[in-house]
C-alpha cells in the first residue's frame, strides 16, 4: 500500500491541470510517495479519446497511438531498426498501419522508459511488432490491448536481482 504525504494527498484531491506539452513528454518521476523511501515512476500517454497511465516502482514508459497514416509510415519507417523495417515489408498492405503503429508504440514506450524519448536513434534498438520481438536487456515490453484503430505498449525496467 502506498502512503502519500499529506501534501501529496491534498494535491491529488485538487483538479489536475496538465498542458499538452507535459502530456506529450509523458514521463514524470514522483518522489516521496512511499513510506519505504522508494520512488514511484509514472508515465502517461494520450491520443484522441484514450489515455494510458503506467505507475511502477521501476522506470516505465507507455504509449498509445491511433493507427498511422501511409504518409507517417513512409516518413518514419526508414528510420526504424532494419528488422522492424523487414516486419513492415512482410506485412500485408492491409496490416501495414497496424504493424508500424505497434512497432512505434513499443519503441516510444521503451524510449520514454529510459528517459530519452524520440530524440534517440530510432534504429538503435529492435523492439518489433509483437511479444516475440527481442527486448532490450533488463526491460519487459508488452503490447497493451486497446480499442480497434489504436495500438498501445508499455515498457517496464525489471528490478535488479
Amino acid at each position: 500500500m502506498l502512503r502519500a504525504p499529506s501534501a501529496t494527498r491534498r494535491r491529488l484531491k485538487e483538479p489536475l491541470t496538465i498542458t499538452d506539452s507535459e502530456l506529450d513528454q509523458g514521463l514524470e518521476l514522483l518522489t516521496g510517495a512511499s513510506t519505504t523511501g522508494s520512488q514511484l515512476h509514472f508515465s502517461l500517454s494520450r491520443r484522441a479519446d484514450l489515455v494510458l497511465i503506467g505507475m511502477t516502482s521501476t522506470p516505465i514508459g507507455v504509449d498509445v497511438e491511433t493507427l498511422a497514416s501511409s504518409e507517417i509510415i513512409a516518413e518514419v519507417g526508414p528510420l526504424l531498426h532494419a528488422a522492424e523495417r523487414a516486419e513492415m515489408r512482410a506485412a500485408a498492405p492491409s496490416r501495414r498501419a497496424h504493424v508500424f503503429t505497434s512497432i512505434w508504440t513499443r519503441k516510444e514506450a521503451y524510449l520514454k522508459g529510459i528517459g530519452v524519448g524520440i530524440t534517440a536513434d530510432l534504429a538503435a534498438d529492435y523492439l518489433g511488432a509483437d511479444r516475440q520481438a527481442a527486448t532490450p536487456r533488463g526491460w519487459t515490453v508488452i503490447t497493451v490491448p486497446v480499442a480497434p484503430g489504436y495500438a498501445a505498449a508499455a515498457a517496464i525496467r525489471r528490478p535488479a536481482p
